[in-house]
């Protein structure tokens, strides 16, 4: 007890450093949790579009004087081609709280096939009771496989649907809500993190209400399937062709750009907080440091007067200790208060992310706590009576 008490008195007796030392810290980990939530963003974006269906793919983004139906018939004619993927995007009702909508033809269910934490892709022909509608859902919904549940649409169609597939998370899956322009394409034109009911047109009586009115701004995204043993040259020449019904773009070429310009924005977000941390922690360092000589001095005072050498040891120790709570208790209330943008965060990268910071605040403290107690053990009484001889 009486070792704890000195701690906390030499904290109190230099509580400006120790404020100064504890404020620059929390301020170099809320610019590392702006760092965390970019690059596990886009991580995640990056994670899912490696996903999409890439071999053999072309990607047309119809221009709004032709209709998607139009645009579908003509390139289906081709007979380079395999299949031509649509998807129809929507909201859903559930627990009175609107989720995204995603019904996806026989095509993009065939060729594409996202990661699942459990159950089965649509792809498997899922059987379910009471003729339901299988549907793959989102983790975040908290729905399980074989869950059998009832929703509606914004038109007051009601679907009972059973659950046969769980979206890994974070959510990720393919959600054509931009323009696949290669000059502009980001993974959020085409990838969504929201909440979604996944299921195949088939189950729908009618989904001419999802298809883009001709000249509204909407999502005009054609997935291109091409035959694998179609010739290159014969492809080239009628994906040029189909340049009249939109841009035309390979999948390959999309993907390809957007990773690189993913990891050049992840390079320089690093490169910025490198240069912020490092800033902070050579100001942290040098308080620390200076307070741990000054520490050292005394200890040595508290020597000649007959405590151990053990008990400073011990007494250092706890102050490091009652630093690291306090700073990680901060840490905690800036979480709270929004600051930490934990609200970006999964669960799992919340709590990823705390042990990030906890093992950051540990190494800062201990960099030099540790060198200092080494010291403080092994160094000859004569050489620190010769130092505080000196300090005077």
């Amino acid at each position: 007890m009486r070792v704890l008490l000195i701690a906390f008195r030499l904290i109190w007796k230099r509580k400006l450093t120790n404020i100064t030392i504890v404020v620059q810290i929390i301020l170099s980990i809320i610019m590392l949790a702006q760092l965390f939530v970019f690059v596990s963003d886009h991580r995640s974006s990056v994670r899912a579009v490696s996903e999409l269906p890439v071999s053999d793919t072309i990607v047309v983004s119809v221009f709004e004087y032709y209709t998607m139906e139009q645009a579908a018939r003509q390139i289906l004619a081709t007979p380079e081609v395999e299949s031509v993927g649509k998807i129809y995007t929507g909201t859903f009702f559930y627990n009175n709280v609107s989720i995204n909508l995603a019904i996806y033809n026989d095509a993009i269910i065939k060729h594409y096939f996202p990661n699942l934490t459990s159950g089965n892709w649509l792809s498997d022909n899922p059987s379910v009771d009471n003729n339901a509608i299988p549907v793959v859902v989102s983790f975040d919904m908290g729905l399980r496989t074989g869950d059998t549940v009832h929703m509606s649409l914004p038109n007051g169609d009601a679907y009972q649907v059973t659950v046969v597939g769980v979206l890994k998370e974070p959510t990720q899956y393919l959600y054509p809500s931009g323009s696949a322009s290669p000059e502009y394409f980001s993974a959020r034109v085409i990838i969504s993190p929201e909440s979604v009911v996944i299921m195949r047109d088939t189950d729908l009586s009618d989904t001419s209400v999802f298809e883009p009115a001709l000249g509204q701004p909407a999502a005009r995204n054609l997935f291109v399937f091409i035959n694998g043993d179609a010739n290159a040259a014969d492809v080239e020449a009628v994906t040029d062709a189909w340049r009249k019904y939109g841009e035309t773009t390979p999948m390959t070429s999309l993907i390809a750009n957007y990773v690189k310009d993913t990891n050049s924005l992840i390079g320089g977000a690093s490169l910025m907080f490198i240069v912020f941390l490092s800033l902070a922690a050579t100001s942290v360092l040098s308080s620390y440091l200076t307070q741990s000589m000054r520490n050292r001095r005394l200890f040595t005072v508290f020597y000649l007067l007959g405590m151990e050498w053990r008990k400073g040891v011990a007494i250092e120790i706890c102050r490091m200790l009652i630093l690291i709570i306090i700073t990680m208790s901060l840490c905690l209330i800036a979480g709270a208060s929004g600051l930490l943008m934990l609200q970006w965060m999964t669960l799992r990268s919340a709590y990823t992310f705390y042990g990030i910071v906890l093992l950051y605040i540990t190494v800062t403290f201990a960099a030099i706590g540790v060198r200092f107690l080494v010291r403080l053990v092994r160094e000859d009484i004569s050489a620190a009576l010769k130092e505080l001889q000196q300090s005077e």
